[in-house]
């Protein structure tokens, strides 16, 4: 059985470490802030919260990251305008779905596929619709 390090560990490789590439590319906007130590933060951040209770790895990073940057500016003495402005660009959340819940998704589209075609042919009538009717 694993202890709690553990697990949290094992989280944070598997839903979190994928994602870093991008959170340090983000950062990397803010010339003034060092990625390295807000990544660092993040972690420390992330490895005492509840993360069985993150629906959305991804946008949870971002947004611990963001929230850590934004102490960062609070905190500085001299704040330039174009960080300001970065921060307000960032505030809209990020809705794409990450690449696991892609793969999830399609993964579940093929077994009901599979499932429905070993169907007899009278069990009965399935309306199938791979996206929003438009």
């Amino acid at each position: 059985m694993l202890d709690n390090t553990e697990a949290c560990s094992i989280w944070l490789a598997t839903h979190i470490l994928p994602h870093e590439g991008h959170i340090r590319t983000w950062l990397r906007r803010y010339g003034d802030i060092e990625a390295d130590d807000i990544i660092h933060e993040a972690y420390v951040v992330m490895a005492q919260a509840d993360y069985a209770a993150v629906a959305n790895p991804r946008a949870y990073f971002a947004s611990v990251c963001r929230n850590l940057v934004m102490q960062h500016y609070r905190r500085a003495r001299v704040v330039p305008v174009t960080s300001l402005a970065l921060m307000q660009a960032d505030s809209v959340a990020d809705a794409t779905p990450s690449v696991e819940r892609v793969v999830h998704a399609r993964q579940e589209m093929r077994f009901l596929e599979k499932t429905i075609a070993r169907l007899p042919a009278g069990a009965g009538i399935f309306l199938f619709c791979a996206g929003p009717a438009g």
